[in-house]
This record gives structure tokens, sequence and C-alpha cells, in this order.
């Protein structure tokens, strides 16, 4: 009360990402390299620190408009290109417009891309994946230079874009599908395919080193240190919460101040639409390709990496990787809404083409089941369990009218 309206979440908007980037348009604008930034505590690099995005392109949106109109228009691209590139890249896997149009709604609009779309260089690295995939893709069918160059510099938006962690796992899912693809679709000359695409992995990393060798010595000399193991681990995403890919709110938002678990709701978001997930477990049910493998082992490798389950725990008890060791595990989520929209477009192509009724049927059983279980819990655990968050069970309740709503329409 009495203050700015806000989402109860954290402030990096307003207090890092917002005044970082203007500082640096104002610092090229004078003629300079936006190198330092003095305004922080004694003073603290910028231009290293890889967020304020200096040298992605879209930055010269500020440089020819007044710095509100082109932030405004920097984050409005994020779930527009998005959608573009998504919708290029399944109409590449030869699926209907109507069916790539679901799917790139989905991830456009997916709760991973709503939640972080005010902080600008989140979306600006993610929503060059399906591009970077389609590209990939084409060239993985038959090699061209053109879609050659035209994927090193994909990537290399992507690294440019302000948010590494995230850059880095796009490399990871690409180069994982171009393994997927030569070893198990193609089979022939993999190592020849293998070897050609090996540049266009390292060409971007090259392209980006004038902006990534400062960053990675501010990383090595930073004063933030790596989680410890246990920390790590609190900030998995307990396995239940994967109730919310089908209630999104269904132990509240921070919106409306009732989110009643600990931990943030922005680093668990796993939503992308009611209509989206029927059709991605319809899609499950089909004849399924190699390509719907991928995206359903993508799924999988994905709960594994980010869900608090044992096998997870022993997996980090194990090994921690730097990259996740320094940074939230969660944000990977992103791949998880991706997979699922590509799976939500494969499912409404097929029910297109679909003479029989059986899996329709059972698509809707298996999702009918699961509604059916929630309102089930919601009302019958308040009066079997002794539990101070039953009182939540409230805000799950009003929650939960509206996705069954939605899928009683649908």
């Amino acid at each position: 009360p009495g203050g700015y309206p806000h989402k109860a979440q954290g402030f990096d908007v307003l207090k890092l990402l917002y005044p970082a980037k203007e500082f640096a348009v104002e610092t090229l604008k004078e003629g300079q390299m936006p190198l330092w930034n003095p305004y922080n505590f004694s003073g603290n690099p910028l231009f290293a620190s890889v967020q304020a995005g200096t040298l992605y392109p879209f930055t010269l949106l500020f440089l020819f408009a007044p710095f509100l109109p082109a932030w405004s228009l920097y984050i409005l691209l994020q779930p527009i290109l998005a959608g573009v590139f998504t919708f290029l890249l399944l109409r590449e896997f030869q699926l209907s417009r109507k069916s790539s149009l679901l799917g790139s709604l989905a991830y456009a609009f997916s709760s991973y891309m709503v939640v972080w779309i005010e902080y600008g260089n989140i979306g600006h690295t993610i929503l060059w994946l399906p591009l970077a995939l389609c590209l990939l893709y084409r060239n993985l069918k038959k090699p061209n230079l053109v879609q050659s160059i035209g994927l090193v510099l994909v990537l290399t938006l992507s690294l440019l874009a302000g948010y590494i962690q995230l850059a880095i796992y796009l490399f990871a899912y690409l180069f994982t599908f171009l393994i997927f693809y030569i070893v198990i679709i193609q089979k022939q000359n993999a190592v020849r395919n293998l070897f050609f695409h090996l540049p266009i992995f390292v060409s971007p990393i090259l392209l980006s080193a004038v902006q990534l060798l400062p960053t990675l010595e501010l990383f090595v000399n930073s004063t933030r240190s790596p989680y410890t193991v246990d920390a790590f681990l609190k900030l998995l995403i307990p396995k239940f919460h994967i109730v919310t890919a089908f209630v999104p709110d269904f132990f509240g938002n921070p919106a409306t101040r009732n989110y009643w678990l600990t931990g943030t709701y922005i680093e668990r978001v796993s939503y992308i639409g009611v209509v989206p997930l029927f059709f991605a477990i319809f899609g499950f049910l089909q004849k399924r390709t190699a390509l719907t493998w991928f995206f359903v082992g993508s799924l999988v490798v994905i709960f594994v990496l980010v869900f608090d389950t044992p096998l997870t725990r022993a997996l980090y008890g194990l090994y921690m990787p730097p990259i996740l060791s320094t940074g939230v595990p969660s944000r990977i989520m992103y791949l998880f809404c991706f997979a699922g929209s590509v799976l939500a477009a494969f499912g409404f192509n097929s029910f297109e083409k679909q003479k029989s009724t059986r899996m329709l049927l059972g698509a809707i059983a298996i999702v009918g089941f699961i509604y059916l279980t929630l309102w089930l819990f919601v009302f019958i655990a308040p009066h079997v369990l002794q539990e101070e968050w039953l009182a939540n069970l409230a805000v799950s309740k009003r929650n939960l009218i509206l996705p069954t709503g939605m899928i009683v329409l649908l």
C-alpha cells in the first residue's frame, strides 16, 4: 500500500535491467562503450555482465527511438518472434497450418514466456530456439551454405541477447537434436555430418568472443560463490508441482498474493495451456515418430534434471555442472514448455487426420481423470488430513474452475 504496483517478485527489472540498458544506450549515444557502471556501489563492470545486451542487434531500437517506446517494442517482440519462428519450425516438420498455429501460440504465450517477459533479455535469448532448430533441421536434410550461415547468426544472437545460462541450454539442446537426428533418423554418414556441423556450433562462440571473454573473466572473479549441494537441491521443483502443468495457479499466484508454497512461482512454471496440453497427450497416444520421441524424451530428461526426485538428488550428489551450480536449475523449463508446445502441434495434426474416436476417447479419459482427481482432492483432503496447508485449498479450488471449464468446453 502506498507503493508502486508489483507482482511480489524480485525487482530485477526495476533495479538492474532497465537502468543498465538505459545507461548502456546513453553511453553508446555519446560515442563510448559502456564498459563500467559507476552507479552501483563503488562501480562494477557493465559490458562484461552481458545482461544489458550491448552488442545485441536489437539494441539498435534504442539508438533510433526514445527509450521508453523502444523498451516497449523490445518487450513486445518476444512473444511475436517466438510465435513466428515456432510456426516456421512446425511447418518445416510438415504439420498443417492450424496445428502449427496452435504450437506457436502455446510456446509464445507459455507460462515461462509470460512470467519472464518483462525481463527482456531472457525472452530474447530463448525466442531464437525454434528458428535455430528449423535451420538445423533443414540443414540436416539438405546441407546448404546459406542455411549454415543463417544458423550461425541465429546462435550468435542468442549468445548476445543477455542471458548466457539459457543460451548454453539452447546450444546443448540443438547439439542433442543433431546427434539424435544423425544417429536415429539419418543413420548414414553420421561422423561426416557431425564434423560438418561442428564449425556451425563453434563459429557463434568465436563471433561472440568479444562479449564472452569479458563475461568469463567476470564470472571467474565474481564474489558470488556457487551453491552448495544442499542449497542447490532446495532450488529443485517439488515433484507435486507438476500439477501446475494442468492448473497453473493451483498453489496460488504472487500477483494476487496467495502463492502459498515456499520458493518462487516464476522458477517453477510449466504451463502451455489446457488445449495444447490435451492435444500433446492425444498426440502421444498416436503412432509415434522418431521426432515425437525426441520431444517426449526432452520432457522426461528435463523433469529428471529439475524436479526434486530421489534420482535427481542422486545425480547431483555425484556431479554438479558449473553452469548449474551458479544458477537456478529450473530456468531450463523453457525447453519443457517448448517441447510440450511442439507435441501439442503434433497431436492436433494427428487429430485433423484422425478417423477413429478410440484414441480421442483415451485422451479425454486421461485428462478427465486428472482434473477429477484434483477436484476430489480439494474437497476430500480437508476432511481426512490434518495439515496446516489445507487451509490454502480454498485457493486451489477457486483456481481449478477456469482450466476445468476450458477442458469441458474443449
